[in-house]
């Protein structure tokens, strides 16, 4: 692996946590330009320019829970990795990293807080972290935050220079007015609300993701070419992010499926199961055969699939459940027991998510993977990692990370979010030296930002090219997958059933490309049909009761023919010509 990372740069605590103490310990020597703090570093040897990363990503749901599902632990790895690279010019993965710190003085520290899935906590975390540039400012710089920054330098608050999150669309578009307003850039891996291209309520951020109307058009593409789908329903959360992504679904289709119906149903966020009811009642009198959701968390997807079991558009074989990337890795991170209503309705279920690819189509998401892997053997960066992580050991439900780190399989992916973490982070750093020099030695936030947007490398996430009037990932230079979740024979056993994913079609340059025939919830690989075919029960008579009736029939029938003719025989008799009138 020593084409990956030399041994001696395996310190993440020289880059990365020596720093932290020489800013704080010579504080007084310290500058604040723009948004990093200069001063003269006996560790590298030359005046630096010290840009704190301030990354908010959900790490426990809102009961205190860990929470993993988006990849969250793998992202700060990639997170560190990739400001690692840019303290020592590791230009492994990327190349424009080649001697960065030679011809540029911005080194990069870490700190790790936690939004909890929470509107609230996250802008109340963001409010107290801009409010240290007042107190540094002012002299007043509080050491007794308890914010943890790394094992060495505990409770040590520093002023953010940018901030990468948050998760939820809900949650980046109030934290972004904030750092947009105090003018600090912030970069999202995962929030895809539209409402975020607001450059007039978030001038400051930027995302290398694409935004929900990006993701749409693949899918509906997906639906028209693949399936032949004419009739789809959508269920989504009712925030932000589910309902510009509902929208956006039913623009696509206006677009570029004129012809396809789509009927959208809105559920909250907390899960009424009265509101779930009535939206599947909904979906269920459409008729349609194929579904999409865009739902979290996984107790309000558990719910809505257990729901429409229950009133019979799920699990039958005949409908068919596709979900976007919020429902995460909760269908192969579990088992179901056997039979049990969600193995009966997961079976077959499809994710669609913007990714960062596969290893056989991008060669440096390989050599992420592969570095990731080499850091999972070193305790030293574990250790680091760990101790910036958030806690919330004053909660009964928190019992730490371990359950995650324990797993054999942890780190050998990078999880959804890591590779567009560490494309941020690289983005990032590379437009920090472009506007940060010695003719220039200020670092402002939207002279940073602009510099972000006008970024365009490889990366681990594949060409990485933002929009520069909205600093949204272009769609074109995104990939797009289809995961397949089958059942994983190796894992399941009597008793559970457990799920794996399958990645059965990608999307390149405008078209999808199948790499595995898709498995239905009927286990089969034959497409279903779009609506669900009308059951008539015809309730035909006996044929003694068809017969009776005919033999009536024909006797009223013959019994009329012999009156007209009688009638036509004896027209010219006196008392058929008198009663004419009345008779005729």
């Amino acid at each position: 692996m020593a084409n990956i990372m030399a041994e001696e740069d395996i310190s993440f605590l020289d880059p990365l946590g020596e720093l932290l103490s020489e800013r704080v310990y010579d504080a007084g020597n310290v500058k604040r330009q723009g948004n990093v703090d200069v001063y003269d570093s006996n560790i590298v040897g030359q005046e630096i320019a010290l840009c704190h990363v301030y990354a908010i990503l959900p790490f426990s749901d809102g009961d205190k829970v860990p929470w993993n599902t988006i990849g969250s632990i793998e992202s700060i790895f990639a997170l560190a990795l990739a400001a690692q690279h840019l303290n020592t010019g590791n230009s492994s993965i990327v190349d424009q990293v080649e001697g960065l710190p030679d011809r540029c003085p911005v080194r990069f520290s870490l700190e790790v807080a936690d939004s909890e899935l929470s509107e609230s906590v996250t802008v109340n975390s963001v409010v107290e972290t801009l409010s240290r540039q007042s107190l540094a400012a002012a002299g007043m710089v509080n050491t007794n935050s308890n914010l943890t920054l790394s094992n060495s330098n505990k409770n040590i608050p520093l002023t953010p220079c940018f901030f990468v999150g948050a998760g939820r669309s809900a949650v980046s578009i109030p934290s972004s007015i904030f750092t947009g307003l105090q003018g600090h850039p912030q970069l999202s891996p995962i929030s895809t609300s539209t409402a975020l291209d607001d450059k007039s309520q978030h001038p400051l951020f930027g995302r290398t993701v694409p935004a929900d109307d990006g993701t749409a058009f693949p899918l509906i593409i997906y639906f028209r070419d693949i399936l032949k789908v004419k009739h789809l329903g959508v269920i989504h959360i009712n925030d932000a992010y589910g309902s510009a992504f509902g929208q956006g679904l039913q623009a696509a289709a206006q677009v570029l499926a004129p012809d396809m119906a789509v009927q959208a149903v809105e559920v909250p966020l907390d899960g009424s199961q009265e509101r779930i009811e009535y939206a599947i009642q909904i979906l269920k009198n459409t008729g349609y055969a194929y579904f999409f959701g865009i739902l979290f968390p996984t107790k309000l997807i558990d719910a809505t699939m257990e729901e429409a079991y229950r009133q019979g558009i799920q699990g039958d074989g005949q409908h068919q459940w596709f979900f976007s990337d919020s429902a995460g890795g909760e269908l192969v991170s579990r088992s179901f027991p056997r039979d049990s209503v969600l193995a009966k309705s997961y079976m077959g279920a499809g994710i669609i998510s913007a990714s960062a690819g596969s290893p056989q189509f991008n060669p440096k998401y390989q050599k992420l993977i592969d570095s990731l892997r080499w850091l999972r053997s070193k305790d030293q960066v574990m250790d680091f990692v760990n101790s910036i992580l958030p806690t919330h050991w004053e909660s009964p439900n928190f019992d730490g990370y371990e359950s995650i780190y324990s797993d054999p399989n942890f780190l050998d992916t990078p999880g959804l979010i890591g590779p567009f973490v560490y494309d941020i982070m690289i983005s990032a750093g590379l437009a920090a030296c472009q506007v940060y020099s010695n003719f220039n030695p200020e670092l402002t936030g939207a002279g940073h930002f602009q510099a972000i947007v006008n970024q365009n490398f490889l990366g681990t996430s594949g060409r990485v090219q933002l929009d520069p009037l909205t600093g949204t990932r272009e769609a074109a230079s995104a990939f797009f997958q289809i995961q397949n979740h089958v059942i994983d024979t190796e894992r399941t056993t009597e008793t559970d059933i457990q799920l794996k994913a399958v990645l059965s079609d990608v999307f390149q340059e405008g078209t999808w490309v199948e790499l595995e025939e898709y498995v239905f919830n009927d286990g089969t690989t034959n497409v279903p049909l779009d609506v669900i075919p009308v059951d008539v029960e015809r309730n035909h008579f006996t044929p003694g009761v068809r017969a009776g009736g005919l033999a009536m029939c024909g006797t009223c029938m013959a019994l009329a023919v012999a009156c007209m003719i009688w009638t036509r025989w004896n027209k010219e008799e006196r008392a058929v010509m008198a009663s004419q009138p009345i008779f005729l």
